[in-house]
């Protein structure tokens, strides 16, 4: 008959779609079969009514499929025009989940997308102007597209920057008297051990100790509570030789073992140090250990901190060696208890940290660092420490252009302090990232472009934790990453990454 095929069916005509979405869709022919047939049952008004009900039906589903993706399909399956579901920061803030590994390709084509100058310029807008640029992007209609990133005049960073200079007054900065407080109190607290060791354990060969760490850098953020101690040893040149780790079997880059030589010659017991000897080489373990059974048992310290005024206790074994000290400012720091300035009580963590300086090398005891390498054998490795050559390299930049290195540290360094998502994030991390975008070509440091490094530096971060490799700055080699366990360096990625599109939220503890 010729009403199967007569296109003047209005609602059968309207309801099928384009010609070229015909064969994608199996269920398309079926539907067109029935509204063709359906004139002769249920008339022209019952097939009408069909069509019409059949055509909200398809759209409805048309709008379904057209709907966001999930995180963790691959862009090629986006049917938006190629926008990937990590350019939404409303999707993303939605899930508290962590990254996946499909997540971390998608994280790095993403941040590829974004143009480098401007990326976080849409992060500085607040919720008005976000409406005006809707309401221009709709009355401009068809020649704009969907995912394009349109560049920002320069005041749209203002908001951050204000952000950022008023985090830095309100958390960063820390008041000189408290700093002063701060090393008074550290200061005392090494007088007391070195007096107690020179009198009690003389046979140690022991240099002068001294405080080292952010504290007595000028760069403590948010309040003094945590100081260094040096504890240098003295090794003899002739009885020890420092041996590369990435050099040995465990192939521990950044780490050096200190080797017993000449034992034909200068027999074992020669030396103090012999007594914590593991296999041939020297244990930062061992001795940390023993040192820190002679400070937490044999020293009275709550004596020492009743005749200074505070109180002292050592820490928990798996803390290491460390003291934590409770003591209250003067009367003339402020006006009263509970004031930032105030007079009130404050705790200090004195971290005992042993040091060793052979073949132009500072290394520290730290063997937890190595992120595993040497396996059974990590109890002999030792830690080389960049930290006195990397603050200095950051005030040497700074001094040829007055720049903000130092000052964006200080706020990173707060941030993480302050978020409860970034503690595993510590200072060496941060340097790195510093000096590698300072070699990266980043030439404008001033104070006035705060925000656009700001910006820079978390994108940077995020490409690093999703690659899962931070090398540091003066040793390519070593993995700042290592120590961290594949969960926390996805929980850290994710959390940054949600952070690029409102920063202002990092800066809210």
């Amino acid at each position: 008959m010729a009403g199967f095929g007569d296109g003047s069916l209005g609602p059968t005509g309207a309801g099928r779609g384009p010609p070229g979405n015909r064969g994608d869709r199996g269920i398309g022919h079926a539907i067109d079969f029935v509204l063709s047939n359906a004139r002769l049952v249920l008339g022209v008004g019952g097939a009408a009514m069909l069509g019409i009900a059949t055509l909200a039906v398809k759209r409805a589903y048309d709008r379904a499929v057209s709907a966001p993706v999930s995180p963790t399909r691959k862009p090629e399956d986006v049917g938006i025009a190629g926008l990937s579901s990590w350019e939404e920061p409303s999707w993303v803030g939605a899930s508290p989940r962590l990254l996946s590994h499909d997540m971390r390709s998608t994280v790095s084509r993403s941040l590829q997308s974004l143009p480098q100058g401007l990326a976080g310029d849409a992060a500085v807008l607040d919720d008005e102007q976000l409406k005006s640029s809707s309401a221009n992007s709709l009355a401009l209609g068809a020649g704009l597209h969907v995912g394009r990133a349109v560049p920002a005049p320069d005041p749209r960073r203002a908001p951050l920057q204000r952000h950022l200079l008023s985090f830095y007054r309100r958390r960063v900065l820390v008041a000189p008297s408290q700093v002063a407080a701060a090393k008074h109190v550290a200061l005392e607290i090494c007088s007391e051990l070195r007096e107690f060791l020179r009198a009690r354990h003389s046979e140690l060969p022991l240099d002068d100790m001294s405080l080292c760490g952010g504290l007595c850098e000028d760069l403590a953020v948010v309040a003094p509570d945590r100081v260094a101690l040096a504890l240098p040893l003295l090794l003899e040149e002739r009885l020890w030789t420092a041996v590369p780790g990435e050099e040995t079997i465990m192939a521990a880059p950044g780490c050096w073992l200190l080797r017993r030589d000449n034992a034909e010659y200068f027999p074992r017991g020669l030396s103090v140090w012999d007594r914590w000897l593991v296999g041939a080489y020297l244990s930062p373990v061992a001795i940390a250990e023993a040192l820190r059974r002679i400070v937490a048992d044999s020293v009275n310290w709550p004596a020492i901190g009743a005749a200074l005024g505070y109180r002292v206790r050592p820490c928990a074994p798996a803390d290491g060696l460390a003291l934590e000290v409770t003591y209250r400012e003067g009367e003339d720091d402020g006006e009263g208890d509970g004031a930032p300035d105030g007079m009130g009580e404050r705790r200090l963590r004195v971290d005992v940290l042993l040091r060793v300086t052979l073949a132009s090398c500072t290394l520290v005891a730290r063997p937890g660092d190595a992120g595993g390498a040497g396996g059974r054998h990590a109890e002999t490795l030792w830690r080389q420490s960049f930290r006195a050559v990397e603050t200095e390299r950051l005030r040497e930049l700074d001094a040829r252009d007055s720049g903000s290195r130092l000052l964006c540290l200080k706020l990173l360094k707060a941030v993480c302090r302050t978020h409860p998502g970034l503690e595993r994030l510590r200072s060496e991390h941060l340097r790195s990232l510093i000096l590698h975008a300072c070699d990266a070509g980043a030439v404008d440091w001033a104070e006035d472009a705060l925000a656009e490094r700001f910006l820079e530096l978390l994108r940077e971060l995020v490409e690093r934790l999703e690659r899962g490799s931070l090398p540091a700055a003066f040793c390519p080699a070593l993995n700042l990453l290592a120590p961290l366990s594949e969960d926390e360096v996805d929980e850290l990625g994710y959390t940054l990454y949600s952070a690029i599109s409102q920063p202002e939220k990092l800066l809210q503890g």
